[in-house]
Parts: C-alpha cells; structure tokens; sequence
C-alpha cells in the first residue's frame, strides 16, 4: 500500500496518559497494522481516553 500513497496512522486510544498501565495487546495490533501498512510513522495524542478498563472514546485532557 505505502508503495504508492505514504502511509501515517494516528490513533485515538493509546491512553498513555492514564493511571492504567499499557495495553499491550493494543500495542501489538497497532505494531502489526503499521507493519502490514508499511506506515511511515505512527502517532497518537498524550491524553487518557478511558478508566478501569472502560474506553470512552474521547480524549480527556492531562494535568
């Protein structure tokens, strides 16, 4: 696919700035698809996006 059109993913729920610790699981989905992609870079924004294993779908601000 990048072969033709480059290839930048952005993701929404990465959670990094949450009290709960990674989700590797989600990591290694993300790995895999900017793998299969060959995406350029990857990024995402530093907020938290969920508690308790629960995601809201919305990017709540850091302090």
């Amino acid at each position: 696919m990048a072969g033709r059109t480059p290839v930048v993913l952005h993701g929404v729920s990465l959670n990094i700035g949450s009290a709960s610790p990674l989700d590797f699981a989600y990591l290694g989905k993300v790995k895999e698809l900017a793998r299969r992609v060959e995406a350029r870079w990857v990024t995402d924004h530093l907020c938290w996006t969920g508690v308790a294993g629960r995601n809201t779908h919305d990017l709540l601000p850091c302090r």
